[in-house]
């Protein structure tokens, strides 16, 4: 069983892409890798988010507190690839890939023991045994629980000159996790 949900957005997402792209290189500044997108079109992005999520599981928001958060890596700055999970910000973590570059995915792994989760340290997950690789394309929303701790790559040498910036996207709910993915 995954716990990932593979979307493609590219026909509500690119008649807007090149703004969005615009508003992250204006904003990059202010970090420097990940940074509140704060664009006019946030609201219409987590619209989509909301309504993907929908059909997909059954859930209820604890707030609407939704901000678009922007990863945005190239040769200048690779770093951001540690292994993280959503725990403590959310119950639904949501992350669209607005531009990718090839061999520069997402490591993961679905344990969902919480002791474990808690408890490993970064390092072990590289040795761990349940490391998957999911090379996410443009346009593409991945969709996952809170626990599941993951790892963007940026082998240096496939960045070159490129960049990759994604979105991140956040709904805190009374439900957990795992009872919402189940």
């Amino acid at each position: 069983m995954s716990f990932f949900h593979k979307l493609n957005l590219r026909k509500e997402i690119s008649p807007i892409r090149d703004e969005i792209i615009s508003q992250a290189l204006k904003r990059r500044h202010l970090a420097q890798y990940n940074f509140e997108l704060c664009s006019k079109y946030d609201d219409y992005l987590y619209s989509i988010f909301l309504k993907k999520c929908r059909s997909l599981f059954n859930f209820t928001l604890r707030n609407n507190d939704f901000r678009v958060w922007c990863m945005f890596n190239d040769k200048s700055y690779l770093k951001g690839d540690t292994w993280h999970n959503h725990l403590k910000s959310c119950t639904i973590n949501g992350v669209l890939y607005i531009k990718t570059i090839k061999g520069c995915g997402l490591k993961y792994c679905e344990n969902i023991d919480e002791e474990i989760i808690e408890n490993l340290n970064p390092e072990e997950y590289e040795n761990g045994k349940n490391i998957q690789y999911i090379e996410p394309e443009d346009y593409d929303l991945l969709i996952f629980p809170d626990f599941i701790s993951h790892r963007p790559v940026f082998p240096e040498s496939k960045v070159g000159n490129d960049y990759r910036l994604s979105l991140n996207f956040e709904l805190r709910c009374f439900e957990k996790s795992i009872d919402i993915f189940i």
